[in-house]
């Protein structure tokens, strides 16, 4: 089979577009008339507030005040400290994770012998070894 060979191709230079900077002007043409020597009123953002009001005469509608965030503040403190003292760095966060699994190990193996204990008192050998023992 064979395959046609194309000639390189050229890098596009890109070509930087012109812009246009726009005159602003207050300025009007002749031939355009204006009906109102004054500007269109703004739109109001607020049903309540009426769009012929002046700054002066604004209102905002009332609201309730805030409430007071201390269990908020409380609670970024703490966390905020949690994270500084064990995650911040790698090394810390992987020696606490090591410590937390190895105090969980002897938390859940204490918890699951006592369970075995209590369903089989009086089977296993530490409650009968007294019957099979001699002593000298």
């Amino acid at each position: 089979m064979h395959h046609p060979t194309y000639p390189p191709i050229k890098a596009r230079k890109k070509k930087k577009k012109k812009k246009r900077k726009k005159k602003l002007t207050n300025q009007h043409s002749p031939n355009e008339t204006r009906s109102s020597p004054l500007p269109t009123p703004i739109k109001s953002i607020h049903p309540t507030i009426k769009p012929n009001q002046t700054k002066q005469n604004l209102t905002l509608p009332s609201t309730p005040t805030p409430t007071p965030l201390t269990t908020t503040t409380m609670n970024h403190k703490l966390s905020q400290s949690i994270y500084n003292a064990i995650f911040r760095r790698n090394y810390v966060f992987v020696g606490a994770v090591f410590a937390g699994a190895f105090a969980f190990e002897i938390m859940f193996d204490q918890a699951t012998d006592r369970i075995w204990d209590n369903i089989n008192r009086g089977r296993q050998w530490k409650d009968i070894r007294a019957r099979y023992v001699q002593e000298d």
